[in-house]
């Protein structure tokens, strides 16, 4: 297991393993942009989550767009907890 720790968009560009697990918090304006660097290294079945979607809607409207359209790979649903959570699982 490797677990990394990304404070900036380009740290996980750089990244060579694939993402089994992807957990997105904090810079809600950052998740979509994220996610569209990303996806090319996220499995298939792999698990992406994000956090705050109820008291984030506007900013996190695109990102939430994105996962929803399942032209882009994932099946995504927002779940009831805490603070509402989006809990996307990658087809491809």
């Amino acid at each position: 297991m490797d677990m990394r720790k990304c404070g900036e968009t380009k740290t996980p560009a750089a990244m060579e393993q694939t993402i089994s697990l992807l957990r997105l918090e904090r810079w809600k304006d950052l998740f979509l942009p994220m996610m569209k660097m990303l996806a090319p290294k996220i499995r298939a079945c792999s698990l992406v989550t994000a956090d705050s979607f109820f008291t984030s809607k506007l900013v996190l409207r695109l990102y939430a767009e994105h996962m929803e359209n399942r032209t882009n790979g994932f099946d995504s649903v927002t779940l009831s907890i805490a603070h509402g959570m989006e809990y996307p699982v990658h087809r491809f």
